[in-house]
């Protein structure tokens, strides 16, 4: 795999002026995407997942060291390098004030189970400072690592017991035929944004963009996530929650 770094092309991470592994994990002044791509070269909602590079960095108040165009030139000379018939390409973006950095790898299919048969989540309190913007700080890295061992997911709700988002996903409930998702102090994910789109459309659905409480969400019929790399995800456990009909998720997954 090649890598980029500031638009160069590199055989490896080492030939980088500065240490990027630790800089992803120790820095407070970086943001960073995570996209993928589809058919090994079709870069899934590019602009999308730049804007919004861009609006993290905004927020964090990081001056960007380069442009949009830029890093959309880079991005598409690397996937060209990096891709192969046989498999897509995860793709990782950091921006800081004095460089950036692509980093692809082979994309790993998620198991088809969990699809069919969805995921078991935990759940914590916790708010992101920030949260509208995609970020990694030392301190947010730790927690997040001492939760996840075993789990595939950590669902978070605020203090006062109303639902966040997950730690890599958003999460949606669904009650009937209408499905809810917060609006608010939550990061708006791409995949999240295209879900709600097609949520719209059908004529069967209907959409809530509102806050959920921690008691309400354990009367769903329904829970699933949404993320860049494994798409639409339905939860079969979480805490005393436990379902087994995905049929909304599973309809969603199938458009997607």
């Amino acid at each position: 795999m090649k890598f980029c770094f500031n638009g160069q092309l590199l055989d490896s991470p080492d030939k980088a002026k500065v240490d990027v592994t630790n800089n992803t994990r120790t820095s407070q002044s970086s943001v960073f995407e995570t996209m993928r791509t589809y058919n090994s070269k079709d870069i899934f909602a590019v602009e999308e997942h730049l804007k919004r590079l861009f609006r993290s960095a905004e927020i964090l108040n990081i001056s960007p060291c380069t442009t949009q165009e830029k890093i959309r030139e880079s991005l598409y000379k690397v996937v060209e390098v990096n891709s192969s018939p046989d498999f897509d390409l995860r793709i990782k973006i950091l921006l800081t004030k004095n460089y950036f950095w692509i980093h692809t790898q082979k994309l790993i299919s998620a198991p088809e189970e969990i699809y069919t048969k969805g995921v078991e989540v935990r759940s914590e309190t916790f708010e992101r400072p920030f949260p509208e913007a995609k970020y990694a700080s030392p301190a947010y890295l730790f927690f997040i690592e001492s939760l996840q061992e075993n789990q595939f997911e950590v669902i978070f709700f605020d203090r006062q017991g109303y639902l966040r988002e997950g730690n890599i996903s958003n999460v949606f409930a669904v009650f009937s035929n209408t499905v809810v998702t917060p609006d608010e102090r939550v990061l708006h994910g791409v995949t999240r944004n295209k879900v709600i789109e097609l949520i719209n459309k059908d004529q069967d659905l209907t959409l809530n963009l509102r806050e959920i409480h921690k008691k309400e969400l354990q009367k769903a019929d329904e829970i699933f996530l949404t993320n860049t790399t494994k798409e639409i995800i339905p939860i079969r456990k979480w805490n005393k929650w436990e379902n087994k009909n995905f049929m909304v998720a599973q309809k969603l997954r199938e458009e997607f």
